[in-house]
């Protein structure tokens, strides 16, 4: 199999996942190589993903962030975000963080518990998409000093 990987690999349990400028996600068995599965975005994946629960967790240029089931591919949730997100996902405690170029934080969880954070994140605005918590962080502005 040849693609051209845009992420940086995650492995878990036997399994490479990788995004790709194809718009895909794939899962590689880790010992052949072999595609086991493969999940199409509408853009490029060049988010690293994260593994975590039995998901995959990874973010693409159609300005979305995806859990896909980490054994089928199969997508169990998804959430569109207003740009691009390249970032990658960093997985703690059951919470998905990532950021997208829309300068937001997002935070996913599987409860409505609001995390502690530095005081330069405020919380504008919180939504539940089924069971998700979702949690959208905006950098705080200060104005600058007129001193």
């Amino acid at each position: 199999m040849k693609l051209r990987a845009l992420s940086s690999p995650a492995v878990a349990d036997g399994m490479v996942y990788i995004g790709s400028n194809d718009h895909n996600v794939y899962a590689l068995n880790a010992s052949t190589g072999e595609q086991v599965w493969n999940y199409t975005t509408g853009n490029y994946v060049s988010s690293a993903p994260a593994v975590a629960g039995g998901m995959v967790f990874v973010g693409s240029y159609d300005y979305s962030v995806y859990a896909l089931n980490a054994s089928t591919g199969v997508r169990i949730w998804s959430y569109e975000t207003g740009y691009e997100v390249s970032s990658s996902p960093v997985v703690v405690n059951g919470t998905v963080f990532i950021g997208s170029g829309d300068g937001n934080f997002y935070a996913f969880g599987p409860e409505p518990v609001i995390p502690e954070f530095p005081s330069f994140l405020v919380l504008p605005s919180f939504m539940t998409v089924t069971l998700l918590a979702v949690f959208v962080f905006r950098r705080k502005r200060v104005p600058p000093s007129r001193e």
